[in-house]
């Protein structure tokens, strides 16, 4: 996921899945948007304003992410520690705590 997220730069969890199923994944666009949400908190996404289109008339839209150059640390994906309530950055070697 982490390096559909540093290919595409701006995203929604469809986009994401789309790029990294494998086929036989269960609930993978839920298992995205919690790695998603939790990198966020950390300050490595921004949630951007505009949604995309959703499928269904009623939809809100689907969510769009940003990952900014300066958050693009590296290559290895950052670890969520949930008992710790932190993001390890194995790039950086650094743990971010999460915001809100």
């Amino acid at each position: 996921v982490w390096r559909a997220i540093r290919i595409r730069r701006k995203f929604t969890l469809p986009d994401l899945a789309m790029l990294v199923a494998q086929g036989g994944e269960k609930d993978i666009e839920s298992n995205i948007g919690k790695y998603v949400r939790v990198l966020a908190k950390a300050g490595y996404l921004i949630e951007l304003s505009k949604r995309e289109a959703g499928t269904s008339l009623t939809s809100n839209g689907f969510k769009r992410y940003w990952l900014h150059d300066d958050k693009d640390t590296g290559p290895l994906a950052p670890v969520w520690r949930k008992g710790k309530n932190t993001v390890y950055d194995p790039n950086t070697e650094l743990e971010v705590p999460l915001c809100g």
